[in-house]
């Protein structure tokens, strides 16, 4: 999946996980990955939910997704 974080709008978030291309736990993923490669230079991560607990809210906002249950344009960027 290709997706430039640092450009991306929820728009296009939102498109990607409507076509099926990104699930909301592989957004989290690229998120982390992104956290970690800046962090120690920008300090701009202060702390992050324990990745157990992300990754859960994730599976039941997937869940919710998969079922037709989409809770605004900004769910699974934002975590709602």
């Amino acid at each position: 999946m290709s997706i430039d974080l640092s450009t991306a709008t929820a728009a296009d978030l939102q498109a990607k996980l409507s076509d099926g291309s990104i699930t909301i736990k592989s957004l989290i993923q690229l998120y982390l990955n992104r956290i970690a490669k800046y962090d120690g230079y920008f300090k701009a991560a202060l702390a992050t939910v324990p990745e157990d607990l992300l990754y859960k809210r994730a599976s039941m906002l997937d869940d919710e997704r998969a079922n037709g249950s989409i809770r605004g344009p900004f769910m699974g960027s934002q975590f709602s």
